[in-house]
């Protein structure tokens, strides 16, 4: 349904919502992914990517290009979307996309912009969106404080040197020194206004204030972004750190991109905030549409660390947004060491931790890497952001048959099958088995039963006999009555 709004059509929040529900996020680095050159598997199987960890805190040479070589992998595995990293111009010391300077410019280490259109195109050719990671909080390291030691003070500004580059950053609205708070680097996360008015380390906070400067900024930025919609045609926004942009100033962005989305024609167009917090703070944000549901991942690992992983499951519950469920990304904030979700849990645990974020509601998002079974970790975030392409040799970790591959696709085909159409859900617990029951008008029945203890347990089921079982996590022989540690299985049925 659409309201009238001048010359074009205004899409509802709730139609944006409901066209991205069950969507599968593929999340990738892009300066990790692949750098587009031909490459063939290792001799045997990896448990870890590419790249020592000094070489890691570098650019390592993925490109635009390499991703668009790699869309039918991602598609054969069953994802809908990627989220791309940004690939705006960053510092040249910068791998990640966060440092920018230059906002006009595609990174030339990623590549051009007719490389990204191109990428872009082939993608929705496949039926893949596209997600930007927008960055609108701060600006790279682009100029320096004469303060040698800078730690946020709230009294007074620290003072303003110099600029790094004689034209940068850019556009050359950016280049006031009066639109950004000079008020040092972030010390405590947690606290206000520092956490609003602070740097992110080097990278350096723009004035995002409900007044001249922070209105000028907004205006600068929603120019920007509108730029990038109509220029590359992407499919949504990922919203970055927006936990240090004042609501009221990132409401109005999304409110202002909205209206610029619908009026360049792009449908559904979504916004997803990166608020790291709980919802309290979350639902001050009221013009997203989706948000990063840190909530769910910080009690999924207070699950692992007391070895009840799949209990998150069964306490979430849906909000006014649309959740975008996660098991680990890029940051892994809240996990020290850094470590990747297959060092954290067994592959049966994985694949039902998988499965029953599958069937909650909202999107689903699965960090690249996964799907090849690796177990980095590291002090660092730069240690579980590792290359699937080998820099300094010929190799790649794209190998579409291997096992936890094809069990990954496994499940993303099946949990989508059992979501769609059902006309009755029902759910039971009986102590560490839980049974959920999806029915549909054709009186099929798929029955998902659980076990949530690290303990063997005996179990009976609706299903008539073992002839049902169409899917377990685990791949050995399956016992009918006997359910063993953090098994699921699904049985399809007809009921009599």
């Amino acid at each position: 349904m659409y309201f009238e709004t001048g010359f074009f059509m205004l899409s509802t929040r709730q139609q944006t919502i409901n066209s991205w529900r069950g969507e599968w996020v593929y999340a990738l680095v892009i300066d990790r992914f692949h750098d587009g050159k031909e490459r063939t598997l290792p001799a045997s199987p990896m448990s870890v990517g590419f790249g020592e960890a000094e070489d890691l805190r570098r650019t390592c040479g993925g490109t635009l290009n390499g991703i668009r070589l790699k869309l039918p992998y991602i598609k054969e595995l069953g994802c809908t979307s990627i989220l791309l990293t940004p690939f705006l111009e960053n510092n040249s010391k910068s791998y990640h996309g966060y440092a920018i300077q230059d906002f006009l410019a595609v990174d030339a280490r990623f590549g051009t912009l007719d490389e990204l259109k191109a990428l872009i195109h082939e993608a929705h050719e496949l039926g893949l969106r596209v997600i930007m990671d927008v960055v609108l909080n701060h600006t790279g390291d682009n100029w320096s404080y004469k303060e040698k030691r800078t730690p946020y003070r709230k009294r007074k500004p620290y003072t303003f040197s110099h600029w790094h580059s004689d034209d940068k950053p850019r556009p050359v609205a950016l280049r006031n020194e009066a639109w950004y708070s000079k008020r040092g680097h972030i010390v405590h996360w947690d606290n206000y206004p520092e956490s609003w008015d602070g740097d992110i380390f080097e990278l350096k906070d723009l004035v995002w204030e409900d007044n001249e400067t922070g209105r000028a900024v907004l205006e600068c930025m929603v120019e920007i972004y509108t730029y990038w919609i109509k220029e590359i045609g992407v499919d949504g926004f990922r919203l970055d750190a927006l936990k240090h942009i004042r609501p009221v100033m990132a409401n109005e962005f999304c409110r202002r991109i909205k209206v610029e989305a619908d009026r360049l024609q792009k449908e559904n167009f979504i916004l997803i905030g990166e608020v790291v917090g709980g919802m309290e703070l979350i639902s001050q944000y009221t013009e997203l549409h989706a948000f990063f549901n840190f909530p769910f991942y910080f009690e999924f690992l207070q699950g692992i660390k007391t070895k009840s992983v799949y209990e998150v499951f069964e306490t979430y519950r849906s909000t006014d947004f649309l959740a975008v469920n996660y098991l680990d990304n890029h940051d892994q904030i809240g996990l020290e060491p850094k470590k990747r979700i297959n060092d954290l849990l067994s592959e049966e645990q994985l694949l039902g931790s998988l499965f029953l974020m599958g069937l909650q509601e909202g999107i689903h998002c699965l960090y690249y890497g996964t799907e090849q079974g690796l177990q980095t970790k590291g002090e660092y975030d730069h240690d579980v952001r590792e290359c699937l392409f080998d820099p300094y040799g010929s190799n790649e970790l794209f190998n579409s048959n291997h096992r936890l591959f094809q069990r990954i696709k496994e499940v993303i085909s099946l949990v989508r099958e059992i979501k769609k159409a059902f006309t009755n859900f029902s759910r039971s617990t009986h102590g560490h088995l839980h049974t959920m029951l999806y029915e549909y008008a054709s009186q099929e029945v798929y029955e998902i039963t659980y076990n949530t203890s690290m303990q063997e347990l005996e179990t009976s089921h609706a299903a008539t006999s073992s002839d049902h079982l169409i899917y377990s996590n685990y791949t050995e022989a399956v016992t009918f009555n006997l359910m063993r540690a953090f098994e699921l299985r699904v049985y399809h049925y007809k009921e009599i």
